[in-house]
């Protein structure tokens, strides 16, 4: 098998996990794709107020709810990529 051949066995090996992963995840994305921002937030809302329950119902809930996990070595130089990108579109926007 050339170098060629091994690349595009590859590449359709990834194909097939992406849209096999795609399929897998859709039964859960499809009821809230074209909700508007605000539906999606109050959509989210509820999932949290869900938990939260299901979570004070726990025997271990104090136990649970002090553990942390800390964040990402990343997370501060993606955070302020995030914000800098959220304040320059909302400066283009008049906002």
């Amino acid at each position: 098998m050339t170098a060629s051949e091994r690349t595009r066995a590859y590449v359709a090996r990834l194909d097939q996990a992406r849209a096999t992963l795609a399929g897998e995840v859709e039964p859960d994305v499809a009821p809230v794709r074209h909700l508007s921002l605000a539906q999606r937030g109050e959509w989210v809302a509820r999932a949290c107020a869900s938990a939260w329950a299901i979570l004070r119902a726990r025997p271990d809930a104090a136990a649970v709810l002090a553990r942390r996990e800390c964040p990402a070595p990343d997370f501060d130089h993606k955070w302020r990529i995030l914000a800098a990108r959220f304040r320059s579109q909302r400066q283009r926007s008049g906002g």
